[in-house]
């Protein structure tokens, strides 16, 4: 009994010394290489082709095989059952469609860092998600037509640190019902913004630089301008 005992105790002050070993919370699956894969790109990078893996909470690696991760390509997770992902800093564009139809997507957090472009479609038809954060991405000058069109759910887009935003394509967040405020205050280069970015929207308040013009109808927008 006493031998029992002996072995029960171990393994109870085991698995909290295993939990912390691989840095993991309890429950929590960490995103291997393995669930990825990777072609390289023109520069001699990395770029993220598709996801194979079954992780449902994905943290994108910054570097494979000693090079850094650079791209997300087109279509890569487009209907893969993840519902949260963090983009690392090292990435610079995420292609057309690459997590469109996610249809379990809650959450994007994008680190700090070269973030340029998202592509067409990028994250189409994520009709569940809620939340994006770009905040760190000063280097975003591009959000692509329809980019978050039909991202019903989505209620907030952290755009505070994206001073060198400029373009925002037509239908960009195209029946984001949820969305009711959308600040670009933070760009110094935005120089024109066309109502039917919104269209279906249900934005009722625009923040934008002093010196944004304007295309078409906003006349249900409450825009304000700041210096």
């Amino acid at each position: 009994m006493k031998k029992v005992l002996s072995i029960l105790l171990a393994l109870c002050l085991c698995v909290p010394v295993a939990l912390a070993f691989c840095g993991c919370k309890k429950g929590e699956k960490a995103t291997a290489a393995s669930e990825f894969k990777f072609i390289e790109s023109k520069n001699g990078y990395w770029m993220v082709d598709e996801f194979v893996g079954e992780s449902r909470n994905v943290v994108i690696p910054s570097k494979y095989q000693g090079k850094d991760v650079v791209a997300i390509n087109g279509g890569a997770f487009s209907s893969s059952n993840i519902e949260s992902v963090v983009i690392p800093g090292t990435v610079w564009n995420i292609y057309e469609y690459a997590f469109s139809n996610c249809v379990s997507l809650k959450t994007v957090t994008v680190k700090a860092g070269n973030l340029q472009r998202i592509y067409n479609n990028a994250f189409d038809g994520c009709n569940v998600l809620k939340s994006i954060d770009f905040s760190g991405c000063e280097n975003l000058t591009t959000i692509d037509k329809n980019a978050f069109r039909d991202c019903f759910a989505l209620s907030s887009i952290n755009l505070s640190g994206c001073k060198s935003l400029s373009t925002i394509g037509s239908a960009a967040f195209y029946q984001c019902e949820s969305l009711k405020t959308i600040d670009f205050s933070a760009s110094e280069t935005l120089s024109y913004l066309d109502s039917v970015a919104f269209a279906k929207s249900g934005v009722t308040k625009i923040i934008i630089p002093k010196g944004t013009t304007l295309v078409g109808d906003f006349t249900a927008r409450g825009v304000e301008r700041v210096d």
